[in-house]
């Protein structure tokens, strides 16, 4: 096993101008090789830098058709926008790390529903890329299609959507967030309404598949 000095993963460019590079040893490469999990390792740019047997498996592509692309060309139009919102708040260093809900698209077309957790890669207290992991999941028939687009929950509701998942009732939440019982009931339906939810059940399932109960929790004053 090769314990020699490190080498670039990958050298992808982005408009004609050489992106960041990840760094990885042959060691580390060799050891992501056995994971059963789909890994890809991404740049700055979004250009994928390195996937194992197990993501070529969930991609159903070789690894030569989609080193040096970006991730997002391989995913299904109505989850772009999601997923892409979860790469760059890990580039800005609002997120260390996050799990979704997300879907590849095969060269078959089919859609692949895939459960991802992603964290930045940091070299100098600066983020250069992103590493994640995945597994396919069965999407059951049940289960209702995510929205397309990343919610626009203010931090107030964001907070009271965290509550809801934490088994608050309507009364407990107006207690602890020194509001009236009518205004925390305002608040669960424009929640609801942003999350394409039919009832409170649904919209922490919902939530919690779009990533939106992973990140840090929000701190505001009481009252407002």
């Amino acid at each position: 096993m090769d314990h020699g000095e490190p080498h670039p993963a990958g050298d992808p460019t982005r408009d004609g101008e050489p992106s960041e590079r990840v760094w990885a040893s042959k060691t580390d490469l060799h050891l992501l090789e056995l994971v059963e999990l789909g890994v890809w390792l991404v740049d700055a740019g979004g250009r994928i830098l390195l996937v194992n047997a197990a993501a070529e498996r969930i991609h159903g592509r070789p690894r030569t058709d989609v080193l040096g692309r970006h991730f997002a060309e391989f995913l299904a139009p109505d989850r772009r926008e999601v997923t892409l919102v979860h790469f760059r708040r890990k580039l800005e260093g609002g997120a260390a790390l996050t799990e979704h809900e997300t879907v590849l698209v095969r060269p078959s077309g089919r859609r692949s529903t895939i459960r991802t957790l992603s964290i930045p890669i940091r070299r100098d207290l600066r983020v250069m890329g992103v590493l994640a992991f995945a597994y396919p999941i069965v999407r059951e028939s049940y289960m209702r299609r995510l929205p397309e687009r990343w919610p626009a929950l203010s931090p107030r509701r964001h907070q009271i959507l965290r509550l809801v998942a934490s088994g608050l009732t309507t009364a407990e939440i107006s207690r602890e967030l020194v509001l009236s019982e009518q205004t925390v009931r305002n608040h669960i339906r424009d929640v609801l309404r942003e999350l394409d939810a039919h009832s409170r059940l649904e919209a922490v399932d919902i939530a919690r598949r779009l990533g939106l109960l992973e990140s840090e929790p929000v701190e505001l004053e009481p009252g407002g």
